[in-house]
């Protein structure tokens, strides 16, 4: 094997090249794992606020002429029930599951979807809805858009039904 000085500098260079491709692998399966630590260990306090901030909408929904529950239907698993008082058939419901790596929602009338755990930063995880895009969304930021979801199903029954 020839000497380093000896070396192409062609050859050099993709050595170095190798060298750095390796160095980055390895730095992005440590980031890869971190991310994963963080999600496992921050995703139960994150779940936690996402029911609180839930809880708090469904007690508000009367305000924007709304009726709605929150009721427990198993270990880390939620139903948000919604209804237009007025209209007996203007109504939807989402349930909601904790599970690795993602809470896994389905709303009557809407469809199933998934919020995924992403790391916002070096100790907040949030979700984010791959179908839809945009950025990781914080606990209040989630519930809002669960709701949202809902109340939209409900304002489109009113359209159609009037």
């Amino acid at each position: 094997m020839p000497s380093k000085s000896q070396m192409p500098e062609w050859m050099k260079k993709k050595q170095q090249e190798m060298r750095l491709s390796k160095a980055t692998e390895k730095d992005a399966e440590r980031r890869k794992l971190a991310a994963a630590l963080l999600i496992q260990s921050e995703s139960p306090e994150f779940w936690k606020l996402l029911l609180d901030n839930l809880k708090l909408a469904v007690e508000a929904i009367a305000t924007i002429e709304l009726a709605g529950s929150y009721s427990s239907i198993g270990l880390n698993a939620v139903r948000i029930s919604m209804n237009h008082p007025d209209l007996f058939a203007s109504q939807t419901h989402t349930d909601l599951f904790l599970e690795t790596g993602r809470i896994r929602c389905t709303t009557l009338g809407v469809g199933a979807y998934n919020l995924d755990f992403h790391v916002i930063s070096e100790t907040e995880v949030g979700v984010l809805d791959k179908h839809k895009g945009g950025s990781p969304m914080n606990a209040d930021q989630a519930s809002e858009y669960v709701i949202r979801r809902m109340v939209d199903f409900i304002e489109r029954q009113r359209r159609t039904a009037g």
